[in-house]
């Protein structure tokens, strides 16, 4: 069998790590033991296969992974949480089994038996970082900026955008602690989540500067509106975009759509139908499709004017950013400086002021006319529910990889999640133009 290095960063808080280390000491294909230790040790015997880096000031965990790769003997490598209990046999049955397929090996938990020994997973998943085997050819040095936090979404996101595999393997009974020693550093997060956000997005293979998804079904949107829609993309003055055009499962009525465009669209139909208010298909060109630098959705029935795009570019690249000047927990200055979000003004057709204000978000409620030719401007901002709709919010496709995509389903979804994308960005660009209407 395979000889391993296990790598455990610790501070020796976790009554259980002494426990849990003699317990990895006995498994014959536990080669070797690195502590990287980043405060006083709480005990000094260890075998021969335990080695202590001892450390003159807590270095934080990634810092700890990275020196841990770099001075362990072995190829095969196991990332462990000092406070994680695990059925340790049957995770390196499994890592041993999948190892060659799979760049990166955790375990995927969950409550219900699934039948599958390991799961192709999208993304880092809860507590994937407590337990992680890699191989060294996949270890990717996670950048000094990261000290405590997203260093498992660093490795996890950087192999596939390489092209490879991250495997979850499953029915693996844990402890399910999740970093005892992390929590007290949570103040940092904030902060280290907006330099991994710049640090990744640089990975990214951008083909377009704009995806632009647009989920429909024929039932709701017929064949003459989408053949318009798509028209008046053609107009666009700014030209670096896509388009991702998705069906609603098996679409009779595909060969009157005219797809011979002069920009590049993609045309999906799902094999089946989800009915879920286009979410499912938003999640789909979201995180499946999209290769613009930028992604956002709009609905067939809307209008985005010709001059649209290159007014959110302009605002993308030369327009004020997010700038917020804090106070990092060392003491240090921070400057949160952020261009992932941009929103923009429409018009929203068919509505109208109701004269009833909503106190606890700053807005004017809107009621519902049974006339085109009322209307009235949504701006986005403030990004609350009743105040954004999913055709005026741009965000940049990294950050949209990193939430899971489009994720909720629910029948508000964007009036869900947006808010608190713009609240975890510490606000949005804001565009100064109407650019388009909601129908």
């Amino acid at each position: 069998m395979t000889k391993y290095s296990i790598v455990i960063p610790t501070m020796w808080k976790p009554d259980n790590f002494k426990l849990n280390l003699q317990k990895l000491y006995n498994l014959d294909f536990v080669d070797e033991i690195l502590i990287i230790s980043n405060d006083a040790p709480a005990f000094t015997e260890f075998g021969s296969k335990v080695r202590v880096l001892q450390q003159e000031s807590n270095i934080g965990v990634n810092p700890a992974w990275n020196l841990g790769l770099s001075e362990s003997r072995n190829e095969d490598v196991v990332l462990l949480n000092d406070d994680f209990d695990f059925d340790r046999q049957k995770f390196f049955k499994g890592v041993e089994k999948y190892k060659d397929d799979y760049a990166i090996i955790g375990i995927f938990h969950h409550k219900e038996l699934i039948q599958e020994e390991i799961l192709s997973l999208a993304g880092r998943t809860h507590a994937y970082g407590c337990c992680m085997y890699i191989n060294k050819a996949n270890y990717i040095s996670i950048p000094e900026q990261l000290k405590v936090y997203f260093g498992d979404d660093w490795l996890v996101t950087v192999n596939m955008l390489r092209g490879k595999k991250i495997g979850g393997l499953t029915n693996i009974l844990t402890n399910d602690i999740q970093s005892i020693t992390s929590r007290n550093f949570y103040s940092h997060i904030m902060y280290e989540f907006h330099d991994y956000m710049k640090l990744i997005n640089e990975h990214y293979n951008h083909n377009y500067r704009y995806s632009i998804v647009v989920p429909f079904h024929h039932t709701s949107s017929d064949i003459k509106t989408v053949n318009s829609l798509l028209d008046s993309f053609e107009q666009q003055t700014f030209k670096d975009f896509e388009i991702i055009l998705i069906h609603d499962g098996p679409n009779p009525f595909s060969k009157a759509l005219n797809l011979n465009r002069p920009y590049d669209i993609k045309y999906i139909e799902t094999e089946k139908r989800y009915n879920d208010w286009g979410h499912s298909l938003r999640q789909v060109g979201i995180s499946k499709i999209a290769t613009g630098e930028y992604v956002f959705t709009i609905n067939c029935g809307n209008i985005l004017y010709a001059n649209a795009l290159e007014h959110i570019e302009k605002f993308a690249k030369e327009g004020a950013s997010i700038k917020r000047v804090l106070q990092h927990p060392e003491n240090r200055t921070f400057l949160w400086d952020s261009r992932d979000i941009i929103i923009f003004p429409i018009w929203l057709i068919g509505q109208i002021p109701s004269g009833v204000y909503d106190q606890h978000n700053n807005i004017q409620l809107l009621r519902e006319r049974n006339n085109t030719s009322a209307k009235t401007i949504i701006t986005g901002n403030p990004c609350v529910p009743n105040n954004i709709d999913c055709m005026q919010f741009v965000m940049k496709r990294c950050r949209w990889v990193q939430y899971g995509g489009w994720y909720s389903k629910n029948r508000n979804a964007d009036a869900e999640m947006f808010p608190r994308f713009v609240s975890e960005n510490m606000g949005a660009i804001y565009v100064d133009e109407i650019l388009g209407e909601h129908l």
